[in-house]
């Protein structure tokens, strides 16, 4: 009788495309939110003035 050996996933290579799969889909949002469109982000159209001292 031969039990056949089952292949058992690796968790290092299981925790790299994980890593890698998260790095890719964040650079590709950061990508798509900076020329994605023509638009700029809110945060970089507001106009700050200079302090003034009370």
């Amino acid at each position: 009788m031969s039990y056949k050996r089952r292949n058992k996933i690796d968790l290092f290579s299981l925790l790299l495309v994980a890593v890698a799969m998260g790095l890719s889909l964040t650079v590709a949002y950061q990508f798509h939110l900076f020329y994605g469109n023509g638009a700029l982000p809110v945060a970089s159209e507001l106009a700050v003035g200079p302090a003034k001292d009370g």
